[in-house]
């Protein structure tokens, strides 16, 4: 069953929309998602203008449940020990605007610009962050614990010196914004991001493993926490060193020519004669090696047991290495899809 719907653009435009039912409810139920989602931002909140709060004649610094919107206030903004907490604040231009020593937590910016904006020692910490413009800020001992962010991204150079330096919290935020970066197409971004929520991850897990001192938080884990901790520890690492977390290709390709001059020395010392009339030499343990790794006939079978383990490894590790190949390839290829 079809549904015709007729929409009018901002000129008159009439343009005809033949959907089906099922098309069109989906998408209204998208949408209906979207709102009531974002009305959570609004409910219970007051609307006030800036003026109302950051005024030389207003002496309270503390504000609760409301909401600032579209305001361009830009270098106008200049606060200091304000506390303003469990509010909204939609469509503000703060181009330039300066904050110090402010109390954000458990806000909502939404389409907020804050292109060089300067933000010392402001607490953003459960606060989320909604298409806004971060573009040129500058950003000294602030905290963004718990913080998410939609649609938006702090360059990581910007936002390194304030990350959290518990391993846990740096550890999820820097694995949401990475994935905001690669939805946006920033891929340097991206790799920054994700390469810092590698390294937080495998601190974390050392330390569910190891955790000396009196850090309270890995305490609760008991014996069988701690060498899963070691284990996803070991296998990060192997994944690391194997292909860089499947983000360095060039680290895959160093190590299958590893492989292959490891196993070109293990032919070479391990096998005399490759026959009864054939010498082994250097360009024969080659040619056994890349025909192994690649496990494609060869020329050369000498008899003996050496050769059997060594050829039998070989291919093994290629089909391994080879799998990853693709793998990272499919990958770098995909995100640029």
């Amino acid at each position: 069953m079809q549904a015709v719907w007729y929409l009018q653009t901002v000129n008159g435009t009439t343009i005809n929309l033949d959907l089906s039912i099922t098309a069109w409810y989906n998408l209204v139920t998208i949408e209906v998602g979207a709102i009531q989602r974002m009305q959570q931002y609004f409910e219970n909140r007051e609307f006030i203008k800036v003026e109302n709060i950051t005024g030389e004649q207003n002496k309270n610094k503390r504000h609760e449940n409301i909401i600032l919107a579209n305001e361009r206030i830009d270098k106008n903004w200049n606060s200091e020990n304000y506390k303003i907490n469990n509010s909204t604040f939609a469509k503000m231009g703060l181009r330039g605007a300066k904050f110090s020593n402010d109390d954000l937590r458990f806000n909502v910016f939404i389409d907020c610009y804050f292109k060089k904006a300067c933000f010392d020692n402001v607490n953003f910490t459960s606060s989320i962050f909604i298409n806004c413009n971060f573009d040129e800020i500058t950003l000294i001992n602030c905290t963004f614990d718990y913080c998410r962010f939609e649609g938006c991204f702090i360059e990581y150079s910007d936002l390194l010196p304030s990350l959290s330096k518990r391993p846990n919290i740096r550890w999820e935020l820097c694995k949401n914004l990475s994935i905001e970066c690669l939805n946006l197409g920033n891929e340097k971004e991206y790799r920054n991001y994700f390469f810092e929520e590698k390294k937080a991850s495998e601190e974390y897990y050392w330390k569910k493993f190891w955790h000396k001192g009196n850090d309270k938080y890995y305490k609760k884990y008991n014996a069988m926490d701690q060498l899963s901790g070691l284990w996803n520890f070991i296998l990060s690492k192997a994944n690391k060193f194997l292909w860089g977390y499947g983000e360095k290709l060039t680290r895959l390709l160093f190590n299958v020519v590893l492989v292959h001059i490891v196993f070109i020395i293990g032919y070479y010392f391990s096998i005399r004669n490759v026959s009864e009339e054939v010498e082994m030499t250097w360009g024969i343990a080659s040619y056994m090696s890349l025909s192994n790794f690649f496990t494609v006939t060869c020329d050369y079978t000498p008899d003996g047991l050496m050769y059997k383990i060594l050829s039998v490894a070989e291919g093994g590790i290629g089909i391994v290495l080879m799998g990853f190949f693709v793998a990272a390839l499919f990958r770098y290829i995909n995100r640029r899809g």
